[in-house]
């Protein structure tokens, strides 16, 4: 787990020495400067850009209220704020500034610990549902499904894999995606870091590797043919053997494939699978 960097400001000499005891006692916290008012303490989260901020009310100078309102109009989102002070009349204001714990002197390991405890947790939270929103978007772009979507259909659809799920096939192109349908793809051959996707209306070429596109595919339905091709089964109407025990792959759409001696095996086998 990673230390979580923290700040302390107090007008009080012997508040801070007793924070940064109790600190002392937790492994996971790193103390990185201790303040003696607010203009310090932004000065150091400037400096330092903690994960959180041990932060006094009544301070000279700046309080710890308007700390946390300058910290708020310089959009800093990274660092947490806990405040801790003897007084117990800013709690109501404090919860609504959005201040997630409020700890009231006098102190202990581990009342502090457990605030750092929570802070752990919450951060957590919130990288996971950063994590989601980034996956559901993922998920949209490259299935044209919600994530919820997807999750629902998996349930619903037990036999089938993912790939089959996906009734497109996404593919980048410099800065754009181009969403290509599964069912329309006869083959796909592969030169150096690029592929072809060939349809019936277009060929659609993008920089990607053939084993990362396989990966995307329902291998009951697109099978590898040889290192640089692969097919839609569905449009395989012949195999046709030459002299050297190599095949080629006669398809609807009128294309011949060759099939390598190291991948005819597999096709013969998807073949009578299906």
């Amino acid at each position: 787990m990673d230390r979580i960097t923290v700040v302390i400001a107090d007008d009080e000499l012997l508040a801070r020495e007793g924070l940064a005891m109790c600190l002392q006692e937790i492994d996971t916290v790193e103390l990185v400067a201790s303040c003696r008012n607010g203009l310090e303490a932004l000065d150091a989260i400037s400096e330092h850009n903690p994960d959180l901020v041990l932060l006094d009310i009544e301070m000279p100078y700046v309080s710890g209220v308007e700390l946390v309102n300058a910290l708020k109009a310089r959009l800093q989102t990274h660092t947490e704020v806990i405040y801790v002070t003897a007084l117990n009349q800013f709690a109501v204001d404090a919860y609504q500034q959005g201040i997630k714990d409020y700890i009231l002197k006098p102190i202990s390991v581990e009342r502090v610990r457990k605030s750092i405890e929570g802070f752990i947790h919450r951060r957590a939270m919130r990288e996971a549902g950063q994590s989601l929103a980034q996956f559901d978007q993922l998920v949209r772009q490259r299935t044209g499904k919600t994530f919820a979507g997807m999750l629902e259909q998996l349930q619903q659809d037990t036999d089938r894999s993912l790939a089959t799920l996906n009734p497109y096939l996404s593919l980048k192109n410099g800065s754009q995606w181009l969403r290509v349908k599964v069912d329309e793809i006869n083959w796909i051959e592969a030169a150096g870091d690029y592929i072809c996707v060939h349809t019936d209306n277009a060929a659609h070429i993008a920089r990607h590797t053939l084993s990362g596109i396989e990966a995307n595919l329902d291998h009951q339905r697109f099978c590898r043919v040889s290192r640089s091709a692969i097919i839609n089964l569905e449009q395989l109407t012949r195999l046709t053997p030459n002299s050297n025990g190599e095949y080629h792959a006669m398809l609807r759409c009128g294309e011949e494939v060759k099939v390598s001696r190291n991948y005819k095996g597999r096709l013969k086998e998807l073949r009578e699978e299906n």
